[in-house]
């Protein structure tokens, strides 16, 4: 048993791709080959750190978890006068805070993903702290290693209110679109808002019309805006996984997908983080932007708001501020919330905000941005 995991050791470190599954089923739940495991590669006398550093995300991360699971983070005693001795086990618990470093200083978005996994393993749980601040360190590198500048196209695009530049500024045009069409649907002269529900004969609403047939309303608001400028919108864009948005919003190679929801959803308050961020914002074209529409239809018996853990939402401006608060202050820089539609006989100015920049176009803030 000892020699097989120190070849699978070798393995790992040698052809990580094909050898972490091998490795994780044979030791996976088993303490004496985890022991084993641990003594390869976390005692400083076996395997060169040199080595430990080239190991991708994934085995990064199998070692975290099989060797964190038996040895927990310890503390000296600095008043002690006689010294500490250390034991192997000390070693190893210092190899995974070693690995939990490396695991931050990688750039990609599969070392995100396996920070995120790792923070909520449940036998990792002594780990958490140091896991989670791993996690944040990873976010502000991995920001910083995916900026670039804009070639001298890009930043003339967007002086000239053309094309976008990035998913940054595309998500900050379809954001300034989505503001204009919900002010059209508010205060337009054509009862814009019936599109979104169903009427009776004198054209008075009487139910909200299904979330499909809601999306699709909002893509014809929105296509003739955006088509000027070359951007693409699709429903049911796929993502990872198979997983499908409600809208994609494509330009130049980068996208913005758009997870939309009725006030009345189940999965009201949850979906920007479980389905959004989750699946659709962590694609490498989005590049962690995201927008997240709410259809507002007030407090009408078929489809009164979902409570939250601020409560029961008295309109749709207050929404929207639920929502956002419960964004972390990193998430808020990339997922954008919209609240939109409601008849307009029931109205009230003040329960959507036009747009969080007044009067000036969230496109020309990304290109103040942009030449920054």
């Amino acid at each position: 048993m000892a020699q097989r995991v120190y070849w699978l050791g070798a393995g790992l470190i040698v052809r990580p791709v094909r050898f972490v599954a091998r490795v994780e089923s044979y030791v996976a739940g088993q303490e004496r080959r985890v022991q084993r495991l641990s003594d390869f590669l976390a005692s400083r006398s076996e395997t060169p750190r040199v080595l430990i550093e080239q190991l991708d995300a994934g085995a990064l991360a199998l070692l975290i978890r099989t060797i964190g699971v038996l040895h927990h983070p310890y503390s000296l005693n600095n008043d002690s006068e006689t010294g500490t001795i250390v034991t192997p086990g000390m070693e190893a618990t210092d190899r995974v805070h070693g690995l939990i470093n490396l695991l931050a200083t990688d750039a990609t978005g599969s070392a995100s993903e396996e920070l995120e996994r790792l923070s909520v393993h449940k036998e990792l749980a002594t780990w958490r702290t140091q896991i989670v601040d791993a996690a944040s360190r990873q976010k502000a590198i991995r920001r910083d290693a995916s900026f670039e500048y804009a070639d001298v196209g890009r930043v003339v695009d967007v002086l000239n209110n053309a094309r976008p530049a990035n998913a940054a500024d595309l998500a900050a045009v379809t954001m300034d679109q989505l503001r204009r069409t919900a002010q059209w649907i508010r205060d337009g002269n054509t009862n814009a808002w019936s599109k979104f529900w169903n009427v009776d004969s004198f054209d008075r609403p009487v139910s909200p019309k299904p979330e499909n047939a809601g999306r699709n309303a909002l893509i014809d608001e929105l296509r003739s805006g955006l088509e000027r400028q070359g951007i693409d919108l699709q429903p049911e864009g796929t993502y990872a996984d198979d997983k499908r948005a409600d809208i994609r919003v494509a330009c130049s190679g980068f996208n913005v997908p758009i997870e939309i929801k009725r006030s009345c959803h189940t999965d009201l308050w949850s979906a920007i983080r479980n389905q959004l961020i989750a699946k659709y914002a962590r694609d490498p074209g989005a590049n962690g932007h995201g927008i997240y529409v709410v259809f507002w239809f007030g407090d009408t018996e078929h489809c009164r708001p979902t409570p939250g853990m601020g409560g029961i939402p008295a309109n749709a401006g207050e929404l929207e501020r639920f929502l956002v608060e419960g964004l972390s202050a990193d998430e808020r820089r990339k997922i954008a919330v919209c609240v939109l539609v409601r008849p307009r006989r029931r109205y009230s100015r003040a329960s959507v905000p036009i747009g969080r920049y007044g009067q000036e176009p969230d496109h020309w803030m990304v290109a103040k941005r942009t030449l920054l």
